[in-house]
């Protein structure tokens, strides 16, 4: 009985707190917020009316505001939960929206952080130059906001690097042979706006199992998303393998560009005993194709996120 009873509280302790519990504790929170309102309003003396009293409440303006906020996120979830019901062993159906006929390089997603620090740093150098040399015109103050001008300066050319080559490779493209790729399969597909690279030679395909998990707890020690490569291989390509072929044009499903674009066919085979695809969990496994190429100026070098998994289904075949 001792054994039972230890290992049921071993159960409880590790369960955690219940989400039901956690939003009646936001609830009651959110009350005694409105109750300090009214009161310091004076709506419960009678100096100020309810109606104009609620203009004036941040308890009542912030959680609008959070509501708006969290909208788009609660209807992805509520979505992702539907259709993994309706699809619970195949997870490429509700782990992301992937596009059936190909994938676009990863710079695109990667993008919105540099830009978004990069925004942000200028506009605080901005407000310290102000600051600084317009209403307080303090020479040593002129000193100690040099750092604000130099990380907005760093962060903007990092963006703008990002930003290159993304405008560059813009017509790149990964069309998929078939969707999606299973462990034990072979992983194929063509590489399409190659124009900038058929004078280049060699064309490394590598394709990789990378495993991404968060390194450290806390606020203070901080978190880092940590990458490890699990497995690797790769291919050279001679610009003799470009060749002419169909393909479909910026990915859109059905849709032919009506002639014959320079196209790489690149083939990997993947081990059967590999991770497959999963991007929710945590570590998350994510299977990447990169291409790299020399030339002349930005060096060619683009990485697509694939769809590998494990469970062997009907397929989707691009036409």
């Amino acid at each position: 009985m001792t054994g039972v009873a230890s290992a049921q509280s071993a159960r409880s302790k590790s369960r955690g707190p219940s989400p039901k519990g956690c939003l009646l504790v936001v609830l009651a929170a959110w009350g005694l917020w409105l109750l300090v309102d009214l009161w310091r309003l004076g709506v419960f003396g009678g100096s100020m009316s309810l109606a104009d009293a609620v203009f004036e409440m941040p308890s009542v303006g912030v959680p609008i505001l959070f509501a708006i906020g969290l909208t788009p996120l609660v209807l992805i979830a509520r979505r992702r939960d539907r259709r993994k019901k309706e699809f619970p062993d195949e997870p490429w159906m509700w782990e992301k929206r992937w596009n059936r006929t190909g994938a676009r390089p990863a710079a695109y997603e990667k993008l919105a952080g540099p830009l978004v620090f990069a925004a942000t740093a200028t506009t605080a150098g901005g407000m310290a130059a102000v600051i600084s040399l317009v209403i307080l015109d303090d020479p040593l103050l002129k000193f100690a906001v040099t750092p604000f001008y130099l990380v907005g300066i760093g962060a903007c050319v990092f963006a703008v690097n990002r930003a290159a080559r993304v405008i560059k490779f813009r017509h790149t493209w990964f069309e998929y042979e078939s969707f999606p790729f299973f462990l034990g399969a072979s992983l194929s597909g063509a590489l399409v706006g190659v124009e900038l690279v058929t004078g280049s030679d060699p064309i490394i395909a590598t394709l990789r199992l990378v495993q991404e998990r968060w390194s450290g707890s806390g606020p203070r020690g901080g978190r880092t998303r940590v990458r490890s490569v699990i497995a690797e291989q790769a291919r050279q390509y001679r610009r003799e393998d470009i060749v002419e072929r169909a393909v479909l044009r910026g990915g859109r499903q059905g849709t032919s560009t009506g002639g014959l674009s320079p196209a790489l066919r690149i083939a990997f085979d993947v081990s059967a005993d590999a991770k497959q695809t999963d991007l929710l969990a945590e570590p998350a496994f994510r299977w990447e194709l990169q291409v790299t190429a020399r030339r002349p100026g930005l060096d060619f070098d683009v990485t697509f996120l694939l769809p590998v998994y494990a469970k062997r289904a009907p397929t989707f075949t691009a036409p």
